[in-house]
This record gives structure tokens, C-alpha cells and sequence, in this order.
């Protein structure tokens, strides 16, 4: 890529923040490349793509991900976010969590990467740091995109929108036949308060042949949340069969 001043800053964090990173859910910097402005990271290939691939524009080579693998990848993810939350010091938010940056190994085993935008979370007892918004609309928590409050919670916040795409096929923000844009977690809102299973068109993929409802956690609960408790959410889903009775499903929107 062809970079400015601006950019080659960028690129020299990524480098080092992914060279002093190390985590099975996180993708291994091999080298790079600096030539005049022109910028190249080298990543172990992965042979699977991205989580995007599969999830937002699936093409007919592309193997439909099962209940299962889903499941898996969002366990990963997870604690890839929970080691650089809760075990990197300083702990570092990713403030870009999408599914583009979702990779896919061997054996669907999910890496993070895309760390242009990270940036040290919070020291000496502080919750929040304040920057200029750099997200991507639809994946990023409204107090950062209307105050440039960061925090660690914001990538959890970040990450259930990625859990609301892997869990219902529908992209963050899409373009309805109007021509506007519709916000995925504005239509789950929308979901939950009519009730409305119409909307689903049968892209949910539970294994399981229920009527699902989903209740949000308010907004204002996120800080009681970190990704220990999504980890452990993820890893213990509740047990449901084909015969049980219609139930109400819990998904916690973090």
C-alpha cells in the first residue's frame, strides 16, 4: 500500500504492536517491507480467507459455516480480545474489530488482526482515553462515535456486533431496497420489540427449531462486562433440543 506521513505512522504501530503481541487468536507478524511510500506487511498465510468471506458475501466455493464453526470462531475471537485486554500491559484496545479483520486458519481457527488503529488502553486507574473517531460505522459503540470515548468496552461492543453477523448472516449496515441504510443492531432492537420473526427470512442458523426471541442488555450494564464473562457466555451456551418446548434465548448485545 501507498502511504503519507500519516500513514506511515500507522504502519509503524501496527508493526510493533503485533511484534510484541503473541496469541494463538492472534496473527503472527513474519516481517515487512518499507520501500519509499509503499508499506507491506507479512502475515502467515491464511488459507481460508476472512470471516467476511463466509459471513457478508459468500461465494458458492465457499464452504457454508455450520453452527458449530460459527461457535468456535466467536469463542476465539473473544479471547483473542481477552488476552489483549486483560493480559497485555498495557492492555491494548483493537478499536477495529469487523469481519474483515476476522482470519481464518486451518481448521477455521480465528486470528485477529488489523491493528493500524489500535491504541493503548487506559493507566494509572483510568476507565477511558479520548481520540479522534477512527471506527467504522455499525461496528462502533455510540459513545466513541459521538465523543471519541475509547475504552476497552468498546471493542466489546464492537464484537457483539460481530456476534449479531456470524449469528444472523445480516451485515452491520446494509442497503435496504429504499436506498437507506439499515443499522444491524437498530433492526434487532426493532426485532425484539414487535416480536417480529418475519424479519429473519431464515438466515439464523441455530441448530435448533424454536422460536427465538432476544433480549438486549441495556447499553448502560456494558461496564459491568468484560470478555472473561463473553468467553465464558460463548463456551456454556444453553442446552436446547428439537423437542423442548418454545424458550426464550438470552443474547447478551454487549
Amino acid at each position: 500500500m501507498q502511504v503519507d506521513q500519516n500513514g506511515n505512522r500507522k504502519f509503524l504501530v501496527e508493526v510493533l504492536r503485533l511484534n510484541l503481541l503473541h496469541h494463538p487468536n492472534i496473527v503472527n507478524i513474519i516481517g515487512y517491507c518499507a520501500d519509499r511510500d509503499h508499506r507491506l506487511l507479512v502475515y502467515k498465510y491464511m488459507p481460508l480467507g476472512s470471516l467476511k468471506d463466509y459471513i457478508q458475501d459468500p461465494s458458492p466455493s465457499k464452504k457454508q459455516l455450520d453452527w458449530d464453526t460459527r461457535m468456535k470462531i466467536a469463542i476465539e475471537v473473544a479471547k483473542g480480545l481477552e488476552f489483549l485486554h486483560d493480559k497485555a500491559q498495557p492492555p491494548v484496545i483493537h478499536c477495529n474489530i469487523n469481519c474483515y479483520n476476522i482470519l481464518l486458519d486451518e481448521g477455521y481457527h480465528a486470528k485477529l488482526s488489523g491493528f493500524s488503529l489500535a491504541k493503548l488502553g487506559p493507566i494509572g486507574g483510568k476507565h477511558h482515553v479520548y481520540i479522534k473517531f477512527q471506527g467504522v460505522i455499525g461496528y462502533s459503540a455510540p459513545e466513541y462515535v459521538m465523543t471519541g470515548e475509547l475504552s476497552v468496552k468498546s471493542d466489546i461492543y464492537n464484537f457483539g456486533v460481530v456476534l449479531l453477523e456470524i449469528f444472523t448472516g445480516r451485515k452491520a449496515m446494509e442497503n435496504s431496497t429504499d436506498g437507506d441504510e439499515h443499522n444491524l443492531v437498530e433492526w434487532l432492537r426493532y426485532f425484539c420489540s414487535y416480536n417480529n420473526s418475519q424479519n429473519f427470512n431464515g438466515m439464523l442458523i441455530f441448530p435448533f427449531s424454536l422460536k427465538l426471541s432476544f433480549k438486549l442488555v441495556p447499553l448502560h450494564l456494558v461496564k459491568w462486562w468484560t470478555l472473561k464473562n463473553v468467553v465464558e457466555c460463548l463456551s456454556n451456551p444453553p442446552k436446547m433440543h428439537v423437542s423442548s418446548p418454545p424458550k426464550v434465548v438470552h443474547f447478551w448485545m454487549i
